[in-house]
């Protein structure tokens, strides 16, 4: 049976017990992960070229740059196995702050991005509902589609057409360009691109929203990477981290029934992944019938839908995707594997599908005659 644990467990996969509800420690052991494997700690800088005056005198370089590093190390350690969560995810993301204010070189904006994440992680209280992150979120396509409206070169589409040259598509998209008269087709890209950021924007500000909200910012960061080959750094993978902050995380163990694991695939798949379950989310029964089922939230669900609510609650989802899309040696895999977890996220849209049915299935009513 089992429960989700009260305290903190040092398993990097285990979630509960600390002094952030799980979807908000996921989203910041996963911009850690992503931090060492995209072999960011190596470029840590030593105050080169600091936008304060004065910093250059904080001791030799090579100390300098040792101490963020060792900060960096140790407080992501800490992070990850689940001690002093808050103070680890404040100790590093001042250390990736410091070390852009030290090196202007060094600054990015999405290096800047990944230490906002986590500097509003460590800043969360009980009841805030990750408040200060979702926020920043918002901000970020707020002023991300403002910047771009505002900017003429981009409102022509003349942006679109100069970043198309250090694409891997650049044949492709003189093609598509020669088929539409003028600038109309880069300027059609980018008017859309600011429409969405905008959209985006406002999609997570109500909750009804944010599901939809997910999967298109996913689908504009994915479409980017697989049509670029670039994650811009960071910022893809601490992106669609951020988007857990909005996650609602089951607060106890919802029931999983599956049958015998020799009679079909789901129930085969499903004691594969109750034993990808550290956490314990949800709560194991072997049913008689063929199958899995789950029940959450009064409402009961059964076969792939079941799957993927299990898979939807389980940290080892993220973990290995952030790792299949992030370690140099799966490059050649890193599109594929984003398309596919773009359509893992796909399901997500369903509610949006269903209110739009029903809106339409209204009948005005008349009210009758006296």
């Amino acid at each position: 049976m089992g429960g989700i644990p009260d305290s903190p467990s040092l398993n990097p996969l285990r979630l509960s017990g600390t002094a952030l509800p799980p979807p908000l420690l996921l989203m910041a052991k996963l911009v850690v992960l992503v931090f060492f494997a995209t072999n960011e700690l190596p470029q840590v800088p030593d105050h080169f070229l600091p936008f304060v005056p004065g910093m250059e005198e904080l001791g030799p370089p090579r100390v300098f740059r040792g101490a963020l590093q060792t900060l960096i190390v140790v407080g992501a350690a800490s992070l990850l196995f689940n001690r002093a969560v808050r103070a680890s995810c404040l100790v590093v993301g001042s250390a990736i702050a410091i070390g852009m204010v030290s090196d202007r070189i060094y600054f990015s904006n999405n290096r800047m991005f990944a230490a906002l994440i986590l500097l509003l992680t460590g800043l969360y209280e009980p009841g805030t509902r990750a408040l200060l992150v979702r926020t920043q979120v918002v901000l970020l396509y707020l002023s991300a589609g403002l910047n771009k409206a505002l900017d003429a070169d981009w409102r022509s589409g003349r942006f679109m057409d100069s970043w198309a040259l250090v694409t891997d598509n650049y044949e492709l998209y003189s093609v598509v360009r020669s088929l539409f008269p003028g600038a109309m087709f880069p300027r059609l890209l980018a008017w859309s691109v600011i429409v969405l950021e905008l959209a985006l924007a406002a999609g997570f500000l109500w909750r009804a929203s944010v599901p939809a909200a997910v999967w298109l910012g996913a689908l504009n960061h994915t479409g980017i990477l697989v049509v670029t080959g670039r994650p811009f750094g960071m910022f893809y993978y601490v992106a669609l981290a951020s988007y857990l902050a909005f996650v609602p995380w089951p607060l106890s163990p919802r029931t999983v029934a599956y049958g015998d694991p020799t009679a079909s695939l789901a129930a085969r798949a499903a004691r594969a992944l109750e034993r990808l379950d550290l956490e314990r989310v949800f709560r194991w029964r072997r049913a008689a019938g063929p199958g899995v089922a789950v029940e959450m939230e009064g409402r009961r669900w059964r076969g792939p839908v079941a799957l993927w609510l299990v898979m939807l609650h389980n940290p080892f989802t993220y973990i290995v995707y952030a790792l299949l899309v992030t370690l140099p040696f799966l490059a050649s895999l890193r599109r594929a594997a984003a398309l596919a977890f773009l359509l893992f996220l796909l399901p997500l849209l369903a509610p949006l599908a269903r209110n739009v049915r029903e809106l339409a299935g209204r009948r005005p009513t008349t009210t009758a005659r006296a």
